[in-house]
């Protein structure tokens, strides 16, 4: 009955070391969980921030009168202005589109001159819409 009781007391005490053993390591894995979680859900805020945001141009085509006969323009030349670059959402209805050029302002534009054509581009970087801006300056 002594070696019963011993063999009880030593796998008891044995299975309450490695159960506290365990159970510390499961705290540790539950904290070293918890902190991944947090970072993976800050990555996935940053991508997310990053795919929503887009760069535009707004461009318009115009005409402006450089010869008048009489009271009539009787030569046209065609210019362009682009504005500056815009930022915008990654994800823009043809409502958003023309809200935007509605409110644009572009230089150079006087108030007889004919706007034949507006044009929105949107692009993934800065550097892209601003290499399309330059192409209209």
């Amino acid at each position: 009955m002594k070696k019963i009781l011993l063999f009880i007391l030593l796998f008891g005490s044995l299975y309450s070391c490695d159960y506290s053993k365990i159970k510390e390591e499961n705290k540790q894995l539950k904290s070293a969980n918890t902190y991944l979680e947090s970072k993976v859900d800050m990555y996935e805020q940053m991508l997310q921030v990053q795919v929503m945001k887009k760069y535009a141009v707004a461009m318009v085509k115009y005409q402006r009168c450089i010869e008048w006969t009489g009271d009539k323009c009787s030569k046209k030349e065609t210019l362009y202005s682009a504005s500056e670059v815009i930022d915008v959402p990654s994800v823009l209805s043809e409502d958003d589109k023309y809200r935007i050029l509605d409110n644009t302002s572009f230089e150079g534009i006087w108030m007889f001159d004919d706007i034949v054509e507006r044009e929105l581009f949107v692009f993934d970087t800065y550097a892209e819409a601003s290499r399309k801006r330059n192409e209209y300056k």
